[in-house]
């Protein structure tokens, strides 16, 4: 059965040629591969692999995946995409976290095998705009979405037992906005746990999402069960452990069953390891998701280059 097998980390970009680019049938990303430097840099470097390209974006109002400019019903993947003759590889550095979600999904009841690629960027984009800037560190990355939404399948009755998951980055606003989530709050926060990316990808990135949060940890600390726990940045192996001991944490029953919700707002590592046990367990998961918009320009330079292997 397919699984998360191995993480790899590059240092640069550099490094790429030491990946074997010719096992692989089809590459997948976004759309918008002119969002920054990292994305504007992989579209040039796919353009020149010989194998399919597959572009594939998500529609939060209609909930469905663009693939390669048709709309496409989330779970109908297999009548849309073709079977591959070897590995897939999909850029994650571009894709936004719903469509890395459903096509997970579909490769792991296809039993695909595929990697993953990511690039950190070396900086984010400072916002400039000093009436909303508490410091020179407050990061521009997303535009508001149409707000929080669970993924079908990954559906479920938010209960007071429900132990929701939450991965924060430099965004606060994002995590204050589960406060204000009718479906959320009506039954109230009551067992909430926090992860925070540490190591982060650089020395005090780590310090800046605090910063941006503080309002947000504000907030949590008033939750009756809570808990701050720290993930790798950019090692998704670290996110999936997490998981997996707070669901064997949980207590559960056959009239009661444990039920946690997933909320990504973290890096894309860490999204990817709470993507991987979604459908893994997707019985017992719920996903949810605001649906941002990446800002153009949202980060300067080009970090480090990782591959995850799920073979």
């Amino acid at each position: 059965m397919i699984d998360l097998r191995h993480h790899s980390t590059y240092e640069s970009v550099n490094e790429i040629h030491t990946i074997n680019f010719s096992e692989y049938s089809t590459v997948v990303y976004s759309d918008f591969m002119d969002v920054d430097e990292r994305t504007r840099w992989l579209k040039d470097f796919y353009q020149k692999m010989s194998c399919e390209k597959t572009k594939v974006s998500f529609d939060s109002v209609m909930m469905q995946l663009i693939i390669n400019d048709n709309h496409v019903a989330c779970m109908d993947l297999n009548n849309h995409l073709p079977k591959p003759s070897s590995k897939i590889l999909l850029d994650s550095t571009s894709l936004t976290f719903p469509v890395i979600q459903y096509l997970l999904l579909w490769l792991k009841e296809n039993n695909y095998p595929f990697d993953v690629l990511y690039i950190e960027p070396e900086e984010y984009t400072q916002d400039s705009n000093e009436l909303q800037c508490i410091s020179n560190e407050n990061f521009v990355l997303s535009e508001d979405g149409p707000g929080l939404v669970q993924l079908p399948p990954f559906i479920g009755s938010i209960q007071l037992k429900t132990t929701h998951v939450v991965s924060i980055g430099f965004e606060g606003r994002r995590v204050v906005g589960l406060f204000n989530n009718d479906q959320i709050s009506e039954q109230g926060l009551t067992d909430l746990r926090v992860v925070i990316a540490i190591p982060a990808f650089k020395a005090g990135f780590d310090r800046v999402s605090l910063k941006n949060n503080a309002l947000a940890l504000q907030e949590i600390s008033r939750v009756a069960r809570r808990e701050i726990m720290y993930s790798s940045a950019s090692n998704p192996f670290t996110m999936l452990e997490i998981l997996e001991g707070i669901l064997k944490s949980l207590p559960s029953d056959e009239f009661e069953p444990a039920n946690m919700n997933l909320i990504p707002f973290g890096t894309k590592p860490a999204a990817l390891g709470m993507a991987w046990f979604a459908v893994k367990h997707d019985e017992e998961v719920i996903v949810t998701y605001d649906n941002t918009k990446n800002a153009g320009g949202r980060s300067n330079g080009i970090g480090k280059m990782h591959l995850t292997q799920f073979c």
